[in-house]
């Protein structure tokens, strides 16, 4: 086991890059990494950058929760005024941002 400094932003990407292999401890620059081979700088870099934007995944996630058992009975019944489409329509629009 080795123990090296890096600069991490984003635990989510770094732990999603290489699940399992490592710990880290802290966040931002002198975070340090815990494991057998841990990633270069450039590495985790790369895996941040390749990240999805959490704004977005949490924008997706509001607007998911927001369609209710309720509003797809009003749906169904056509009594929604097209307010679930709209709703699809803007999580696409925000998937498209992905």
């Amino acid at each position: 086991m080795s123990k090296v400094t890096r600069t991490i932003n984003n635990h989510a990407a770094v732990h999603a890059a290489w699940p399992g292999q490592f710990s880290i401890f802290g966040l931002g620059v002198g975070a340090e990494i815990e494991g057998v081979n841990p990633p270069s700088q450039a590495q985790i870099d790369a895996a941040e950058a390749a990240a999805p934007d959490p704004a977005v995944v949490n924008q997706i996630a509001a607007l998911e929760a927001s369609i209710t058992p309720r509003r797809i009975r009003e749906a169904v019944l056509g009594t929604d005024g097209g307010w679930l489409a709209n709703q699809e329509a803007l999580i696409a629009a925000e998937r498209s941002k992905l």
